[in-house]
């Protein structure tokens, strides 16, 4: 029996060592492409510090109205919160920081409000740009100054760049921490803790020995789908630049007829993308490392935008490049309104970035999803460990801290009633940090095989509704990327949360995309939801729709993939239909299918935690060696540990 046993018992070890080698083999190229090669020192690797930097207003006569600026103030760029009209209040100040002495003249630069949805905060934040006649400071023009109001921690941008800048195949950006004081009308105002951040511009390409006349795009809204909004002239010029910017903003370039060119040929299914769209527009190993690090980190909100597309000149590659990680690493929840709980499921997986053509091209091509997945393990484990988050985080505190504990900053930070549940609470977010990465891992891959996002159409009430009484209901296809089939579960409720009690309709196992109810309930409001299911794994691999039209009751927060649906008319009441009903409503309701998962460390019992290699999309030789593996387990360790 103690042989047996120990045989058993080295079975499982082997086994369990051979699918861990699937997970974190290294699949990244250890040479990084030479258009993104940095060179030593781009980066400050020294001890992180707190600048002071002070800016100056300068009052000046005119007007402050659109395309004339020169009697705008501070007030009228601290209240510019509309960044998509044409009024961009900029005022004259003058600029001087530790390592700027002031130079004696009374203005040196401009500043204006930047951001988005950032500019709706009640602290702001700002770029500065100096002269031209004057010195760059640390060999910038333009000073990026980022508040991260929505940051209750005001630390995750510059431990986000600063982990980026050792990781392969992953341009970052320059950081550092500045303490802001603005002097108006002569009276000094502490703005408290802000992180400049690296401007990608000319200075930014020169820094680094790369040609300056390269092209730079920040997305705004782009799924990288052909628009006619994109259309170039003759000499590859926007033909309505203003149209051409709210999709992707131009940085640097004047003539952009690769962009198009790459957009056109990944909008053609004939090109095949592991040939003639990967390795020749983009860099794998590149946009592999940048896919990863966003899942890891869970920045959510890159998926149509807060990211730069670097084309070197005269080349057709393009080079994702990270920006905007204020809201990572498990920011979300810091907010006593929003729970993991009230998240989609999508929100923490690679189904965020399936609407985006780039992504779904990549997702669906057989292997790729494997990839991708060795890809994060390879980052979590080399670059994103706890121990190098923790000693980043570590080496913030007592330089942040104290600026951050008091006037302005303390009294913005959301975080409790009493100072006492404040300091606590901003102790917990910063402590939480270096464990984000594995716990984000773990719900990836447990998501790993998950159908992919999909968008449920409003129901259509019958035009003849008073005598049919139907109702139809009808959803996109959700795609497995594991060729698995897809079954689709319909509930209605009377509670937009579908709390217990109030599902009044579940018709489960669905293969169409359609559906339709015979009505038999009053008129009044009503909602309904889809879920789309592996039809093998039913109860692990599911996904919910991207709707995201309504928010959770007395509350700003979007619940998704939920439909509000409105029935004027009473339905068949009688309770004996003249025609059987298309559909009964269950004796009782359903389990719910919840956002919420097992433990991240504890994978669900009933099914194995998803392998690399394992899946139906996977290449042939993991997938191969995964069989293998189940075999010996059944053949072999089973009869020994009986």
């Amino acid at each position: 029996m103690k042989v047996s046993n120990a045989l058993g018992n080295v079975c499982l070890l082997f086994i369990v060592s051979a699918l861990n080698s699937l997970v974190s083999a290294d699949i990244l190229s250890a040479n990084v492409a030479v258009d993104i090669q940095e060179p030593a020192g781009t980066y400050n690797t020294q001890v992180p510090n707190v600048l002071n930097m002070t800016v100056r207003t300068v009052t000046d006569s005119g007007v402050c109205v659109p395309g004339s600026y020169g009697g705008c103030t501070l007030n009228d760029v601290l209240n510019d919160i509309d960044s998509q009209d044409n009024f961009k209040p900029e005022i004259r100040v003058h600029f001087s920081a530790d390592d700027y002495p002031h130079d004696g003249l009374v203005s040196n630069a401009s500043m204006r409000q930047r951001g988005g949805e950032s500019r709706f905060a009640d602290q702001k934040s700002f770029r500065i740009k100096l002269d031209k006649t004057r010195p760059l400071w640390r060999g910038e023009k333009k000073i990026q100054l980022l508040k991260s109001a929505f940051d209750e921690s005001r630390i995750r941008n510059k431990l986000s760049y600063d982990l980026f800048t050792e990781i392969p195949h992953l341009p970052s950006m320059r950081t550092q921490f500045v303490r802001l004081t603005i002097n108006d009308q002569g009276f000094d105002h502490d703005y408290g803790l802000y992180t400049q951040v690296e401007n990608f511009g000319k200075e930014y390409l020169q820094r680094r020995g790369w040609n300056k006349d390269s092209r730079v795009y920040k997305p705004e809204d782009f799924g990288y789908y052909e628009d006619p909004a994109m259309q170039l002239d003759a000499t590859g010029k926007p033909l309505d630049k203003e149209a051409f910017e709210k999709i992707v903003e131009i940085k640097r370039g004047k003539s952009h007829f690769e962009l198009i060119n790459m957009i056109h040929d990944l909008n053609d299914d004939s090109v095949d993308f592991n040939t003639q769209i990967m390795g020749r527009y983009f860099n794998l190993d590149n946009y592999l490392s940048w896919f990863a690090v966003n899942l890891l980190l869970n920045n959510q909100d890159t998926h149509f935008h807060n990211y730069y597309l670097y084309n070197p000149k005269g080349k057709d590659d393009f080079y994702l490049v990270p920006w905007d990680y204020d809201s990572v690493l498990g920011m979300v929840p810091d907010n006593n309104d929003i729970s993991e709980k009230r998240l989609p499921r999508w929100w923490f997986s690679h189904a965020n970035f399936w609407e985006i053509q780039l992504h779904r091209r990549f997702l669906q091509e057989p292997g790729n999803l494997d990839l991708l997945a060795s890809a994060v393990t390879e980052i979590k484990n080399n670059y994103l460990t706890p121990e190098k988050i923790a000693a980043k985080r570590d080496a913030y505190y007592d330089l942040v801290f104290p600026v951050i504990r008091n006037s302005p900053d303390w009294d913005h930070l959301y975080l409790g009633n009493s100072d006492p549940e404040q300091l606590a609470a901003y102790n917990r977010i910063f402590d939480k940090l270096s464990k984000q990465v594995d716990i984000q891992y773990a719900r990836f891959m447990q998501r790993l095989y998950d159908p992919m996002t999909f968008k449920m159409n409003p129901a259509v009430i019958s035009d003849n509704f008073h005598n049919d009484h139907s109702i139809q209901f009808s959803w996109g296809q959700s795609v497995s990327l594991v060729n698995q089939a897809i079954v689709y579960d319909l509930d209605i409720a009377t509670d937009r949360t579908f709390k217990p009690g109030s599902i009044i309709e579940h018709v489960g196992g669905l293969s169409g995309l359609s559906h339709t109810l015979y009505w038999m309930h009053p008129r009044g409001t009503y909602y309904f939801r889809v879920i789309a299911r592996d039809a093998a794994a039913p109860q692990r691999h599911w996904q919910e729709a991207l709707n995201g039209d309504l928010t959770y009751e007395n509350s700003w927060v979007e619940l998704h993939g939920v439909v509000q649906m409105i029935v004027p008319q009473d339905g068949d009441l009688s309770g004996n239909p003249s025609q059987p009903p298309l559909v009964s409503p269950p004796e009782s309701s359903p389990p719910e299918p919840s956002p919420s998962e097992p433990s991240p460390s504890e994978p669900s019992p009933s099914e194995p935690s998803p392998v690399p290699g394992s899946g139906g999309g996977s290449s042939s030789g993991a997938l191969f060696l995964f069989m293998m593996l189940f075999v010996l387990r059944r053949v072999y360790c089973s009869r020994n540990s009986r």
